[in-house]
Protein backbone atom coordinates (compact mmCIF):
# COMPACT_ATOMS: atom_id res chain seq x y z
CA UNK A 1 0.00 0.00 0.00
CA UNK A 2 2.68 2.44 0.69
CA UNK A 3 4.35 1.84 -2.86
CA UNK A 4 0.97 2.10 -4.29
CA UNK A 5 0.18 5.21 -2.63
CA UNK A 6 4.23 6.87 -4.08
CA UNK A 7 3.12 5.85 -6.69
CA UNK A 8 -0.42 7.39 -6.68
CA UNK A 9 1.24 10.58 -5.47
CA UNK A 10 3.81 10.79 -7.91
CA UNK A 11 1.17 10.95 -10.90
CA UNK A 12 -0.84 13.12 -9.44
CA UNK A 13 2.58 15.75 -9.07
CA UNK A 14 2.89 14.93 -13.04
CA UNK A 15 -1.10 15.87 -13.76
CA UNK A 16 -1.00 18.97 -11.65
CA UNK A 17 -4.44 20.04 -10.69
CA UNK A 18 -5.97 17.70 -13.46
CA UNK A 19 -4.46 14.83 -11.12
CA UNK A 20 -6.75 15.82 -7.91
CA UNK A 21 -9.74 16.68 -10.43
CA UNK A 22 -12.60 14.13 -11.13
CA UNK A 23 -11.07 14.49 -14.82
CA UNK A 24 -8.65 11.33 -14.15
CA UNK A 25 -8.91 8.74 -11.57
CA UNK A 26 -6.08 9.25 -9.59
CA UNK A 27 -7.93 11.64 -7.00
CA UNK A 28 -10.03 8.09 -5.99
CA UNK A 29 -6.99 5.83 -6.04
CA UNK A 30 -4.97 8.02 -3.82
CA UNK A 31 -8.08 7.66 -1.37
CA UNK A 32 -8.30 4.48 -2.30
CA UNK A 33 -4.93 3.61 -1.20
CA UNK A 34 -4.98 5.79 1.72
CA UNK A 35 -7.43 3.73 3.53
CA UNK A 36 -5.87 0.28 2.62
CA UNK A 37 -2.66 1.82 4.08
CA UNK A 38 -4.56 2.13 7.39
CA UNK A 39 -5.99 -0.84 7.16
CA UNK A 40 -3.41 -2.88 6.26
CA UNK A 41 -0.74 -2.30 9.30
CA UNK A 42 1.47 -0.30 10.34
CA UNK A 43 4.65 -0.36 7.51
CA UNK A 44 7.31 -0.95 10.53
CA UNK A 45 5.38 -4.41 10.88
CA UNK A 46 5.81 -5.23 7.01
CA UNK A 47 9.55 -4.04 7.13
CA UNK A 48 10.07 -6.17 10.42
CA UNK A 49 8.25 -9.55 8.33
CA UNK A 50 10.30 -8.98 5.10
CA UNK A 51 13.63 -8.49 7.85
CA UNK A 52 13.11 -11.77 8.88
CA UNK A 53 11.74 -13.67 5.82
CA UNK A 54 15.14 -12.72 4.70
CA UNK A 55 17.47 -13.96 7.59
CA UNK A 56 15.89 -16.78 7.45
CA UNK A 57 16.62 -16.68 3.64
CA UNK A 58 20.40 -16.84 4.08
CA UNK A 59 19.77 -19.25 7.11
CA UNK A 60 20.44 -16.42 10.09
CA UNK A 61 19.15 -18.67 12.93
CA UNK A 62 16.77 -15.88 14.67
CA UNK A 63 16.35 -17.52 18.43
CA UNK A 64 20.48 -17.69 18.36
CA UNK A 65 20.38 -14.07 16.94
CA UNK A 66 18.62 -12.63 20.37
CA UNK A 67 20.61 -11.96 23.27
CA UNK A 68 18.62 -13.42 26.53
CA UNK A 69 17.09 -11.44 28.77
CA UNK A 70 19.08 -12.67 31.76
CA UNK A 71 22.57 -12.18 30.13
CA UNK A 72 25.02 -9.87 32.18
CA UNK A 73 25.62 -6.84 30.05
CA UNK A 74 29.35 -6.71 28.84
CA UNK A 75 31.75 -4.26 29.33
CA UNK A 76 33.70 -3.64 33.13
CA UNK A 77 31.46 -0.93 34.04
Amino acid sequence: PNVALKVIDRAIQVYGGEGVSQDTPLAMMYAQARTLRLADGPDIVHVGTVAKEELRRQGVDLRAARPRPDAAPKGGN
